[in-house]
């Protein structure tokens, strides 16, 4: 007992209870200070529940005011996918205008105008297609298709904002051409025999050729429909026609002309419409010469 009386322990709770007493004495006669003791340790408790009530208050907000909220980023949200569409449209576009630059850089007088293919005729038996360019982008009836590999064809049916597309694998199309390395001229055309192979014929060739397989074909320029020196493609063989033993070639076009999705017009250039002076003289001569028949 005496242990307990003067235990370390025993001598705080002394000293608390001492505090306490001295405490009550003291707010007995002072009301004031009593009041500044319990302030002093209840007003943090007191400003802490009153800051988290305002908090509470300021994010509070009506049905409306969210409803609002929402709508603003349902909005800001639509403008960043058309910013994004748009995005990807001119980034196609410049891939596309990248793949003509040597094109448009050979000939500074083409005006070359990208065009997607849009959709195919169930009903054309030579890969005819649709393309999402029409007159108001400047596209005219006859005007040359081609892609970065070589001519496609050319329009055939025009309005306002799509064209149809004739392509070299059509007996409907006839475009001069001449042999690049031995300038042997022909005319090119397509051929129900040979279309389902994507393959086109070379005929009018001159019985006295030098042409042999592997030589490269390009466009003469003459009619003024299609510019010159546009590839067309390869000989694949060289044989005599089964009709009246002419000859003729085969030719491989550069570009796989049934699978194609992305083309190019060539809506102008120096001598469209344009026939040139040979080809105007063997016209007139030929007129002269059935002229004189009758």
């Amino acid at each position: 007992m005496k242990n307990l009386f003067s235990g370390k322990s025993f001598k705080i709770l002394l000293g608390a209870i001492s505090v306490l007493l001295i405490l009550v004495i003291v707010t007995a006669g002072n009301s004031s200070f009593g009041t500044y003791i319990v302030n002093l340790f209840t007003m943090p408790m007191q400003k802490a529940t009153v800051n988290a009530v305002d908090s509470a208050k300021d994010t509070q907000k009506s049905a409306d005011e969210l409803q609002e909220e929402v709508n603003s980023l349902e909005a800001e949200n639509r403008k960043l996918r058309d910013m994004l569409v748009d995005y990807y449209d001119i980034k196609g576009q410049n891939e596309q205008l990248k793949k003509y630059y040597n094109l448009k850089e050979e000939n500074p007088d083409y005006d070359i105008l990208p065009a997607t293919v849009i959709r195919r005729d169930p009903n054309e038996n030579f890969y005819g297609f649709y393309i999402d360019k029409g007159t108001i982008d400047g596209v005219e009836l006859h005007d040359p298709v081609v892609t970065e590999n070589g001519l496609v064809g050319m329009v055939c049916e025009v309005d306002a904002t799509t064209c149809k597309v004739r392509t070299i694998l059509s007996p409907d199309i006839q475009v001069g051409v001449l042999n690049s390395r031995t300038s042997d001229s022909g005319i090119v055309t397509g051929s129900s025999k040979y279309s389902d192979d994507n393959l086109s014929l070379m005929t009018k060739i001159p019985a006295q050729h030098t042409m042999q397989e592997g030589d490269i074909i390009v466009t003469s320029g003459l009619g003024g429909i299609f510019p010159e020196k546009i590839r067309i493609g390869e000989i694949k063989e060289i044989k005599l026609d089964e009709y009246d033993s002419q000859p003729m070639a085969i030719i491989k076009p550069y570009e796989n002309i049934q699978e194609v999705s992305l083309v190019a017009i060539i809506t102008n250039y120096l001598g469209k419409g344009t026939i040139s002076k040979s080809e105007s003289s063997k016209e007139s001569s030929k007129q002269e010469s059935t002229a004189s028949k009758q």
